[in-house]
């Protein structure tokens, strides 16, 4: 792939300067006609905790936004600006401005919070909000935050970025949002308690004396009286008024004809100062209103020549209409001109608008901005366009390439009548629905695409019938995979042969596939085989460039590593696979999310109790909004359910179960269901209850000869799960369930392999039923040989968890004299004994903030959150992440646990 190439595909526009425009009010309006009541608007909306300036277009918002701003500025006070547009309904994207706003040196952030906003770009969705109310309440003083054009965020990202600003306690921040209609917030609480300053179409309209200013007082009192009337101080139709008047130095005449309404602003527009300009400037205005901003780029490109740009900046008469940047690089035309220039353009010109709007579109996509491309697309109304760009663009190798945040915005701008002519943009949308974790939906689009294309053998008219082919095999096994179905290799073959065939030099296509096959293959246990397949997808994402395929390289090589029983290497792994996540794709949080299942289980397994259930916290929800093969579901419904034990007891364990089983069948993961109900009969046989924990294995066929016939078939997590849940009946009840030299050739098997982790934790049973059925120095010897792992690997919670049932075999065999097991290992094993009798505490590894330690204080003296909350003046949601932290950096499972380690090491 080229350089230009890959520097399309990440999708950013390519100028900075936009992004500066966002993060910096207008500079006409401070040159406008100051309102009368700034100064007592200021004054009295210091303690407001919100001020909404909501009207019509025409009214003068952002102007007085913009005056309020220098206002403050002036006298000292923190402000931040945000322009807001279209594309900030993506919800990270949007946060992204507020933190990249909050940045900024005006601010004064303390050094923590700005170290945490730079490491931001992987947390989930709600850690983001959480941090954005942690860097509010961080400022010192006074701080606005305006929001400008807020009328373009949907409720979504209304409710999920901005209402959490107005739930923030105890800080100096102020929101003054500026919206053509009522923001999607609720606002009810503040306004009963007086902190609400709503502005409205009454207050913004000129009054009598600001008219007289706007024409700079060259007006009688009888003039300005009649302006009002007609116009009734409407600001956009005085500011017409005034033009007219510079132009024609008469009133009388205007006032005559002029009633103010939005027709008759167009009317002036066109007649008394469009009609001055000559035709280059008429046609200059009309042509680049096709441009939400214009930068001198594409002022050329729309008139096919250089030199405009000073044009347009030297227009006369229009100055109440043209925004500009505070350099003066970036123009904006006000809402009610460029609604106007593009109605006359399209309506005079229909031809020439559709071919400018089609060569924009090109031109756009050209230059790295396919969203805006898109929209130029629609524009033209041309809707072959539109989906020949986003199939131009790669469809579904776009996710590949520029990550899922950006996917999302393209996916926005594709109406369903586009995608009814693009089987391959169907396909698209296909694994975005997988993405978002919605994968019964996705099988259903695929299917449905299926059956209009003829099994895929029929494209559009002018598509591309092997692409539309090597799309379908590609989706396919992705929804195989993701479904947690492990499959045999003739299930694939059809698949690999097509992809085979076609897609020799398509690296990217090549990578994924091997990928896909590695996934399946180490997920049967058949690590060699799986080794050779994810050297060849790095391989090839080498040579395609993919910084996506190599992130997922390193997460697969983490999982096989932590199988071999190398947490270390693993984590190493995942940390890679987040650092280039960091570097190349920003805001998009999906690789977290993929990755934080996987650190729970080498978490839980090396007996980072505290690490595991803050990772697991929310698993349903996170597994819930996005994809997720096997691996990754089972590992964090798996370890959610087992931390969930351990704080809470069976009662809750099992409710989790229950609740990952009614997911699983939810997203159409159904073959989760036999490793879910191994976990509940192990569960089940941990809190004594040993005939439910049976009739669990009976109802679901799980016996010993099942596995035997599945390994190197199914899961090899499936096989353990199987395995452990028998072998917890038969280690407390000795019914006849499995012998132990049959059990003891299974946990040969999984040795042999390679597979360390499931060798482990079954083989730590096993050793207990032989020990039981006579097999006393069979089970000695495997008992060293299992405790030479967990001491190497450091793979210590099974046998924690399981020694209630283990103890006395484990006396026996240290109490032994023919003990062939090396002093060092018994001192481990004799450790990990003082573990599972009375686990230690770890030590406070961070110093606890004043906040944090304000709550802990509270917490130890029995307090519930809202009790915290109303003591310290801060908002519940505020305490809960206190909270998390404090468990975190205490070792703590719950509040009694955490006020007890307090109590023990004088924290408090």
């Amino acid at each position: 792939m080229t350089a230009e190439k890959a520097n399309f595909l990440t999708g950013h526009e390519a100028s900075h300067k936009l992004h500066a425009a966002k993060l910096s009010p207008p500079n006409h309006a401070i040159n406008l006609v100051s309102r009368q009541w700034m100064d007592s608007f200021i004054f009295e909306n210091q303690s407001k905790k919100a001020v909404i300036l909501r009207a019509p277009a025409g009214f003068g918002k952002t102007s007085v936004a913009s005056q309020f701003y220098h206002a403050l500025s002036e006298n000292g006070l923190n402000c931040v600006w945000l322009s807001l547009d279209d594309n900030d309904n993506v919800t990270e994207t949007l946060l992204s401005y507020l933190f990249r706003a909050l940045s900024q040196e005006c601010v004064g952030l303390s050094d923590v919070s700005k170290a945490s906003i730079a490491a931001f770009s992987g947390a989930s969705e709600a850690d983001l909000v959480f941090l954005l109310q942690e860097v509010l309440e961080d400022i010192d003083g006074l701080l606005y935050l305006f929001l400008d054009n807020a009328e373009v965020l949907e409720k979504d990202a209304m409710e999920k970025c901005i209402q959490p600003i107005l739930q923030v306690r105890n800080s100096g921040v102020r929101l003054v949002i500026c919206s053509r209609s009522k923001p999607s917030l609720k606002v009810s609480k503040i306004r009963v308690k007086g902190l609400l300053q709503e502005v409205g179409p009454d207050e913004l309209s000129f009054s009598k004396d600001e008219i007289k200013a706007v024409f700079s007082g060259a007006i009688c009192d009888q003039e300005a009286t009649q302006i009002f009337r007609r116009t009734e101080g409407w600001p956009v139709a005085v500011q017409v008024l005034k033009q007219w008047y510079v132009h024609n130095a008469s009133t009388s005449s205007i006032l005559e004809q002029f009633n103010g309404a939005l027709e008759e602003i167009a009317e002036f527009l066109a007649e008394q100062i469009l009609l001055g300009l000559d035709e280059n400037l008429r046609s200059l205005l009309m042509r680049t209103s096709i441009f939400d901003e214009l930068t001198e780029d594409k002022v050329n490109f729309a008139m096919g020549e250089l030199g405009y740009w000073r044009q347009l900046q030297s227009i006369q008469g229009l100055d109440a209409f043209v925004t500009k940047d505070a350099k003066g690089k970036v123009v904006r035309f006000h809402p009610l001109l460029k609604d106007y220039l593009r109605f006359e353009f399209e309506r005079k010109n229909p031809d020439e608008w559709t071919e400018l709007q089609e060569s924009a579109a090109r031109w756009c996509f050209a230059r790295e901005n396919i969203v805006s491309a898109i929209k130029h697309a629609r524009q033209s109304k041309k809707q072959l366009l539109v989906g020949e760009l986003v199939e131009d663009a790669g469809g579904r190798e776009l996710l590949l390439r520029v990550g899922w945040a950006r996917l999302k915005e393209v996916d926005r701008q594709l109406t369903d009548s586009i995608l009814r002519l693009f089987p391959r943009l169907q396909l698209m949308r296909s694994i975005i629905l997988m993405k978002e974790g919605k994968l019964t939906s996705a099988r259903q689009q695929f299917e449905k695409t299926r059956q209009l294309t003829n099994s895929f053998q029929q494209d559009r008219d002018g598509g591309n019938i092997e692409k539309l082919r090597l799309d379908a095999s590609y989706v396919d096994m992705s929804l195989m995979v993701n479904e947690c179905r492990v499959c045999l290799p003739e299930e694939f073959d059809r698949n690999i042969a097509t992809i085979s065939r076609l897609a020799d030099e398509d690296h990217t296509l090549q990578g994924n596939i091997n990928t896909l096959l590695c996934i399946n293959n180490h997920q049967r246990g058949l690590l060699g085989t799986a080794a050779e397949y994810l050297q060849r997808a790095q391989f090839h994402y080498r040579n395609a460039g993919s910084t996506h395929g190599e992130i997922f390289c390193n997460i697969h090589q983490g999982t096989m590593k932590f199988l071999q029983g190398s947490p270390e290497y693993s984590r190493n792994s995942y940390k890679a696979a987040l650092s280039l996540a960091r570097r190349s794709f920003g805001t998009d949080r999906s690789k977290l999310q993929l990755i934080d299942p996987l650190v729970a289980e080498i978490d839980y397994e090396t007996n980072n109790i505290a690490d595991a259930a803050h990772r697991t916290n929310k698993i349903l929800q996170c597994v819930n909004k996005t994809e997720g093969w096997l691996d990754i579901v089972l590992a964090g419904f798996m370890t959610a359910s087992l931390v969930s034990y351990l704080q809470s007891g069976a009662e809750s364990a099992l409710d989790m179960v229950d609740a990952c089983v009614c997911e699983a069948d939810r997203q159409g993961r159904g073959q989760l269901r036999n490793s879910l109900a191994s976990l509940r009969s192990s569960i089940l046989a941990r809190a004594g209850l040993i005939t439910s924990a049976r009739d669990v294995l009976i109802s679901e066929a799980i016996t010993f000869e099942a596995v035997v016939a599945k390994f190197g078939q199914a899961s090899w997590r499936e096989v353990e799960a199987n395995m452990i849940a028998i072998l917890d009946v038969e280690s407390r009840d000795s019914s006849g369930m499995v012998g132990f030299v049959e059990a003891n050739g299974m946990v040969l098997k999984f040795f042999e392999q390679g597979l360390i982790r499931p060798f482990i934790r079954v083989g730590i049973l096993t050793c207990k039923v032989g020990f039981d059925q006579g097999h006393i120095e069979e089970s000695y010897e495997l008992f060293d040989r299992v405790t030479e792992k967990i001491v190497s690997t450091g793979y210590v919670r099974h046998l924690i968890d399981e020694y209630s049932v283990l103890s006395e075999f484990i006396a026996a065999r240290i109490a032994d004299d023919n003990s062939k097991v090396s002093p060092d290992i018994l001192r481990q094993v004799e450790y990990i004994i003082e573990l599972c009798s009375e686990p230690a505490h770890p030590a406070v590894s961070e110093i606890l903030t004043k906040r944090e330690r304000e709550v802990l204080r509270s917490l130890s003296e029995g307090n519930s959150d809202k009790l915290i909350a109303r003591e310290l003046g801060v908002s519940n949601n505020t305490v809960k992440f206190h909270v998390k932290n404090l468990y975190r950096k205490l070792g703590a499972n719950n509040r009694e646990h955490a006020s007890e380690i307090a109590r023990d090491l004088d924290v408090l």
